[in-house]
C-alpha cells in the first residue's frame, strides 16, 4: 500500500520502469509520423514532451489509484496516456492498439474507423475521451467526473486510496473562459464551511466524507498545464503577456499552484504525488509542467532535413511553420532536454541505472513493438463507405 508521504522515494528499478515508459511513448509517436501518409486525418503529436505523461500516471499507479482515478489527457498527452495503462495497468484489450485502429480508420476500433485522428479514449479505464479540439472541454468534464467519485466511491475508503481527477492543457487552453470557469467552480467546491453552516444543511445534502472535511461538493481535481510554449502558432508574450501561470492558482480558493520541468519524468512524479495527496484532502493544485513542442503544431507542419526520417532523427529539422530563424535555434537547443536520448536519460547514464547500451536496445526493441503492433493492426479492416452507412 502506498504510504502518503509527501516525497516518494524512486529506486533506480522505478526510473528503469518510466524510461521505458517514455520511449515506448515516443516510439509510438515516431512509428505514426513514419506512416503519416496512410493516416486519413490530421496527425498532431507531443514529440519531446513525454515527461509529463509519464511522470504523472507514475504517481497515480504508485499511489495505487491509476484505474480508480479519471484522467483527461489532451491530444499531445494522449499517448504517453495509453502506453501507461497497458504498461502499468496490464489489462486487455490494449489502448494502444485501439489507439492505432482510431488513426488507420479501422473498424475493429472503439470508433469503428470513423475518425482517423486522436478523438479517441477509453471510460473503461476512466480514461477521458479527446471528444472534440476545443481543448478547455475535457477538463472541466473531468471535474463533474470527480466529483461524481467523491461521492460515490470515497465513502469508507481510507485516504490514500480516495480516487482523483487530473486534466491536462495547453497553456494556449489554459487561456480559455471555460478553464477559468471550471477552476473557479473547483475552488468553491472545495470551501471548508463551518460547523454552524453545515449544521443548517439537511443530511441528504451532505455525507460522511462531506461532514469530515467541511464541504458542501468537494472535487478532488488535479489541473497540468503542459505549457510547450506554443499556442497553435502564437508564442506566450502574445498569447497571455508571457505570464507565469501558475501564481493564477492563488485566484482559486486554496489551490496551490507550481512550476515543473516538465521534460523531467521524476520531477514531474514529485509534483504530482503531493498534488495527489492535496486533492485526496480536498485541495486543488495547478501545475505547469515547462518543456518545447520539438514539432509543428501538426506533423504537416515540420520539414525535416532529407533523410532524416530515414536515419530516425526525428528532431532534425529544416523548418517549422511559424518558426523564425531565432525560434529554430531555440528548437535545437531544447532538443538537447528531450528525454529520451537526451537530457533525463544522460542522468540515468551517469547514475548507472543504465548504460549507454542499455539504453538504445530499450529504444530499438519499443520501435520493434510497435512496428509490430502496426503490421496487425494494418492488417485488419479498413472502414468503406458501405461499410459506414450501416451505422447511420
Amino acid at each position: 500500500m502506498a504510504d502518503s508521504k509527501t516525497f516518494f522515494a524512486l529506486t533506480d528499478e522505478d526510473r528503469l520502469e518510466m524510461y521505458v515508459l517514455i520511449a515506448r511513448t515516443r516510439a509510438l509517436q515516431e512509428t505514426l509520423i513514419l506512416n503519416r501518409r496512410k493516416i486519413s486525418g490530421p496527425l498532431l503529436t507531443g514529440m519531446g514532451q513525454e515527461a509529463v505523461a509519464v511522470g504523472s500516471f507514475y504517481a497515480l499507479w504508485k499511489m495505487g489509484i491509476l484505474e480508480t482515478s479519471i484522467k483527461s489527457p489532451d491530444h499531445r498527452i494522449m499517448f504517453g496516456a495509453a502506453v501507461a495503462m497497458d504498461m502499468l495497468g496490464k489489462k486487455e484489450p490494449s489502448l494502444v492498439e485501439d489507439m492505432l485502429r482510431n488513426f488507420f480508420a479501422r473498424t475493429t476500433g472503439g470508433n469503428l474507423g470513423r475518425d482517423g485522428n486522436q478523438h479517441w479514449g477509453d471510460l473503461n479505464h476512466r480514461l477521458m475521451p479527446f471528444m472534440c479540439s476545443d481543448m478547455g472541454v475535457h477538463p472541466i468534464v473531468a471535474i463533474g467526473y470527480a466529483e461524481e467519485l467523491r461521492y460515490h466511491e470515497w465513502v469508507g475508503l481510507p485516504v490514500e486510496k480516495r480516487p482523483v481527477g487530473i486534466g491536462y492543457f495547453g497553456d494556449g487552453a489554459a487561456q480559455q473562459g471555460i478553464i477559468h470557469e471550471g477552476m473557479n467552480w473547483v475552488a468553491a467546491s472545495n470551501l471548508r464551511r463551518s460547523p454552524e453552516e453545515l449544521a443548517r444543511l439537511k443530511d441528504g445534502w451532505i455525507d460522511a466524507v462531506s461532514k469530515e472535511e467541511r464541504v458542501i461538493r468537494g472535487a478532488p481535481m488535479i489541473f497540468v498545464i503542459n505549457d510547450n510554449g506554443r499556442a497553435c502558432f502564437t508564442e506566450p508574450g502574445d498569447a497571455h503577456g508571457d505570464s507565469c501561470l501558475s501564481v493564477r492558482a492563488r485566484g482559486y480558493g486554496k489551490m496551490v499552484g507550481v512550476d515543473v520541468d516538465g521534460t523531467d519524468p521524476e520531477a514531474v512524479f514529485q509534483e504530482t504525488w503531493q498534488a495527489i495527496i492535496r486533492a485526496q484532502n480536498l485541495q486543488s493544485t495547478l501545475i505547469v509542467a515547462h518543456n518545447a513542442r520539438l514539432t509543428g503544431h501538426n506533423e504537416d507542419q515540420i520539414i525535416r532535413t532529407k533523410g532524416a526520417l530515414e536515419r530516425s532523427d526525428f528532431f532534425d529539422a529544416q523548418d517549422v511553420f511559424g518558426f523564425d530563424e531565432e525560434d529554430m535555434e531555440d528548437f535545437r537547443e531544447a532538443v538537447k532536454k528531450e528525454p529520451v536520448s537526451h537530457g533525463w536519460s544522460e542522468m540515468l547514464l551517469e547514475r548507472r541505472v543504465l548504460s549507454r547500451g542499455a539504453r538504445n536496445a530499450i529504444i530499438s526493441e519499443e520501435r520493434s513493438r510497435m512496428e509490430a503492433l502496426l503490421e496487425r493492426t494494418i492488417a485488419e479492416p479498413k472502414i468503406t463507405v458501405e461499410e459506414d452507412q450501416k451505422y447511420q
